[in-house]
């Protein structure tokens, strides 16, 4: 199981300066997420992001969403170039996987999606890359029914789930249930803690954090943990980000003796 975590573009402009910080809090990789549109501003980030993996870091690979839910579905059709330029921008950044998230939860959502997705695969054998589904409170994956037919389709057997516990308590979804149906297909899981709409220090919210990594020990997951911490300033988030690994490390040495 390797640990790293999850940088959006708030905080990559701390770590011009290479990914010691990261490192030395005991990450050994980074998922981008949020970096913005494909324009020149979201270039920057991912050049940031890509000098880390010089460091020894793993460049895991860049989230985006296909479509914003406030954006409706008229704009479904605009999106299907999307996949494309997301594909060439992970490609040329470095990162080996491309992360997609649907987009608004109404009538045929979930199906335009897919078909989205049916693009994405052709695009990553094109760049020798790989697409990871995240689920995402207010979309059309944020039910585990929803994951489940997206999962079930083999056109999307190259496809993997990058399993979101925090999405999943904003959606009112057991992360743990999630895990036990479709383990098979996640290859990675962003852990964060929650207390109502707010991410809080891992161990200190409404989430089992300990029970969901028991669970990935239990089942001998060895896909990313990515931890999701809090902290609008460099010093509070690499703390809490050092403590959020060794609570896991900790979490995973106890429960890798109790199986």
């Amino acid at each position: 199981m390797k640990i790293g975590c999850v940088l959006d573009r708030r905080r990559s402009g701390w770590f011009a300066d290479g990914g010691a910080s990261l490192l030395d809090a005991g990450c050994q990789g980074v998922l981008g997420r949020d970096l913005g549109a494909v324009d020149e501003e979201a270039g920057q980030y991912v050049r940031l992001l890509r000098d880390l993996s010089e460091t020894g870091l793993a460049f895991i690979g860049i989230q985006r969403s296909v479509l914003e839910p406030e954006r409706g579905m008229e704009a479904l059709g605009r999106s299907r170039q999307l996949p494309g330029q997301y594909g060439r921008q992970t490609a040329a950044a470095g990162a080996d996987v491309l992360v997609l998230t649907g987009g608004p939860r109404c009538v045929g959502a979930l199906d335009g999606f897919q078909e989205l997705l049916e693009g994405a695969i052709a695009l990553a054998s094109r760049y020798g890359g790989r697409i990871w589904v995240a689920n995402r409170a207010g979309t059309c994956v944020e039910q585990i029914e929803e994951l489940r037919a997206v999962f079930a389709s083999p056109r999307h057997a190259p496809i993997r789930l990058l399993l979101d516990a925090g999405q999943c308590y904003q959606a009112a979804v057991n992360p743990r249930d999630v895990f036990a149906e479709l383990g098979d297909w996640t290859s990675g899981l962003v852990l964060s803690d929650r207390a109502g709409s707010r991410t809080v220090r891992l161990g200190t919210g409404r989430l089992n954090v300990e029970r969901l990594v028991a669970d990935l020990v239990q089942a001998r997951y060895d896909g990313w943990v990515l931890v999701d911490v809090p902290g609008a300033r460099r010093g509070l988030w690499l703390s809490a980000l050092r403590e959020a690994v060794a609570h896991v490390r900790g979490l995973l040495e106890k429960y890798k003796h109790s199986t």
